[in-house]
């Protein structure tokens, strides 16, 4: 079973990857068979899914995964609909059941980037609103594609983050929806989680994340690999999607052993297995936080 990881790429050489057959491929700026991550976003997300335990911490939530497909679609000026649609077609290609995205489109930042660069402010918001329908447009047929097989014979389930746009406890709350691509109906969202230290309601939705997930998982203060060797924490979406991820290919797993896996078994499993904790609500969870299977 092959999962992929569609990031800033990876510290393959990191002890959390020991015994992992890593294919990988620069789909940013650079040679394509550099995928090595000096972000650090990468490496982290990989180590959540499949890492193996480090100095005796354990990071990974599968670390049975055996096979990873890392293609490095972000790089130092971020990445573009077209880098991510030919990743996301190559990792189909390698063979990938269950493909983590741990990224998404800042409309409002996209935006005010526009307006900084001097573009008039009803300009840039019509130029954002349009590269947001177009985005909207090409990732909800796309996504229908590769969920029923019918563009590359095969299927994959897609994890993505909703956003972290939000900010649900400051003095002015606000907070906004799930973005794309993780808001494609086809793809699997995920919000994150924090821990109150209140066992009534163990835990919160996350201050930065956007509403209407279909799922969610912990997101704040991960601790998981980091390039040269290293633990350390991180926060975001981007760190709950790899933990469902990694539920994921644990119920793949599972599936495998009694047969045949498809992607509406493993999307079946995920959502009729999770639990929204008190005090969540389902606007801002979904289905919950997905349980991995009992061995």
């Amino acid at each position: 079973m092959t999962v992929a990881v569609l990031d800033t790429g990876i510290d393959k050489s990191h002890p959390a990857f020991s015994g992992v057959e890593i294919i990988g491929r620069n789909f940013a700026a650079g040679a394509p068979d550099d995928f090595t991550d000096i972000n650090g976003h990468g490496t982290h997300c990989a180590g959540t899914i499949f890492g193996q335990a480090v100095n005796g911490k354990r990071i990974g939530v599968a670390p049975g995964v055996t096979r990873a497909v890392i293609g490095k679609v972000l790089g130092s000026t971020g990445g573009s609909t077209g880098t991510l649609f030919t990743a996301i077609n190559w990792a189909i290609e390698q063979k990938a059941l269950i493909i983590s995205m741990s990224l998404g489109m800042d409309l409002v930042g996209f935006r005010d980037r526009l307006m900084q660069q001097g573009m008039h402010p009803k300009q840039a918001t019509s130029t954002a609103m349009r590269v947001l329908i177009d985005n909207v447009r090409f990732f909800d047929k796309y996504g229908n594609l590769l969920r029923s097989g019918s563009a590359f014979g095969r299927s994959a389930l897609v994890v993505a983050a909703s956003g972290n746009e939000s900010d649900r406890y400051g003095q002015a709350p606000f907070v906004l929806g799930a973005a794309y691509p993780g808001a494609t109906e086809d793809f699997l969202s995920v919000a994150a989680l924090e821990q109150t230290g209140d066992e009534s309601h163990p835990f919160r939705i996350a201050s930065f994340s956007n509403a209407g997930a279909k799922i969610a998982g912990p997101g704040v203060d991960v601790v998981s690999s980091v390039p040269g060797g290293e633990l350390g924490a991180k926060s975001g979406t981007s760190m709950a999607t790899p933990h469902v991820t990694g539920v994921a290919a644990l119920w793949a797993q599972k599936l495998m052993l009694g047969g045949t896996v498809t992607v509406d078994k493993l999307l079946d499993k995920l959502t009729s297995s999770a639990q929204v904790p008190e005090g969540l609500d389902e606007s801002d969870v979904g289905f919950g936080i997905p349980q991995a299977p009992r061995s």
